[in-house]
């Protein structure tokens, strides 16, 4: 478990047949107003071709209490999303360099949206791979719906709480990354993220109270979003202790503009665990259109937003994650167990936007094969 502290175990490149891991998940968030429960299933096949086949499939069950769905009162409701992907990856081996293609399908469905997106990696790697620069673009389609959480009020045989696709989106993001291994115990990555959204980028369900009548949320169509990002790592042998630094910078046409400092330390603990600390801040400013008092906006504002994501506020997150093989079980299970990863994390969320403070927990099994 040695390394720069990283989350997820390799196989050895060189390996011949075919070989891969199978990771059970389950995630649990909750805050004052909604929790969400979502068990999820990965799993990766690498095949003697140095073809590596790769796929998921996670279930959200989301329960939660809010005006914005539609309905004058609070009424507590569970929904679920369903998405699935799929993806391949190849690398080859260019003697002085190695090229790295991949491709990702995703598909997701609730009762009121529907996505699918697809993504293209490529990377290249050379200095026997102390450097790596990656490029890749997503390309996203929405549809967006929306389902009134009231009684169902069927008329000549159509339910009319559900009002159907209100409205669709398209969103292109193209990523860069380079990495570069500054000595055997420290690493460099710096990257840089432009996305472009245009469409529907509102709540259907979230209304606002403009001059005392509700009128619904109205955001602009198109939105450009710039993120910078830098890790810096760096590992101390002799403790068996990992500190990496990360910071992110954003802004976008709205004129939010944030910054992410974020601190994680991971400390071995013999051969069989790894613990991981982390701290992160999260501070922004509001989108040029909103108001943290609705009373302000007026009937002739062309938007209008209740969406605490587009106030200015800030945010300390603290976690804790426990990740060990399955070595110091073998002893009593058999030695099938070894290479087994379990990791369990736990992390407090403190914000000062509407949402409010969260627990948010994790849970997996990798079972490798």
């Amino acid at each position: 478990m040695s390394g720069l502290g990283q989350d997820h175990g390799d196989h050895d490149a060189e390996d011949a047949g075919w070989h891969g891991e199978v990771s059970l998940r389950g995630d649990y968030f909750w805050e004052r107003s909604t929790r969400v429960v979502a068990p999820g299933l990965d799993a990766r096949v690498e095949t003697p071709w140095q073809v590596e086949l790769s796929g998921h499939y996670m279930l959200d069950a989301i329960t939660s209490a809010s005006q914005a769905t539609g309905v004058q009162t609070d009424r507590a409701f569970t929904e679920r999303r369903h998405e699935g992907g799929l993806g391949v990856a190849r690398e080859w081996d260019l003697q002085s360099a190695i090229l790295g293609l991949s491709l990702y399908g995703r598909y997701s469905s609730e009762p009121d949206y529907q996505s699918l997106s697809g993504n293209l990696t490529a990377s290249l790697a050379w200095n026997d791979r102390a450097s790596t620069a990656t490029l890749g673009i997503v390309y996203l389609h929405d549809w967006v719906g929306a389902i009134l959480r009231g009684a169902n009020r069927s008329f000549g045989g159509r339910d009319l709480s559900d009002r159907g696709v209100v409205g669709q989106l398209d969103a292109v993001t193209v990523t860069a990354t380079f990495e570069q291994v500054l000595s055997p115990q420290t690493l460099l990555q710096v990257g840089y993220d432009l996305g472009v959204q245009r469409g529907f980028l509102a709540n259907p369900y979230r209304q606002v109270s403009v001059q005392g009548v509700l009128r619904p949320e109205t955001h602009p169509d198109e939105r450009w979003r710039h993120t910078g990002s830098a890790r810096l790592a760096h590992v101390f042998p002799e403790t068996g202790t990992a500190v990496h630094l990360l910071y992110r910078a954003y802004l976008d046409s709205w004129r939010i503009a944030a910054i992410n400092p974020e601190v994680r330390i991971y400390q071995e603990l013999g051969d069989s665990w790894l613990l991981r600390l982390r701290y992160r801040h999260y501070r922004q400013r509001r989108a040029f259109f909103y108001r943290a008092d609705q009373a302000d906006y007026r009937v002739e504002d062309p938007y209008f937003s209740s969406d605490p994501k587009m106030s200015a506020f800030y945010s300390h997150l603290l976690g804790v994650k426990l990740r060990g093989n399955g070595a110091w079980v073998a002893p009593l299970l058999g030695s099938w167990v070894r290479d087994w990863i379990g990791e369990l994390s736990v992390e407090r969320l403190w914000t000062t936007n509407r949402f409010g403070n969260a627990v948010i927990g994790q849970a997996s099994l990798t079972i490798p094969f």
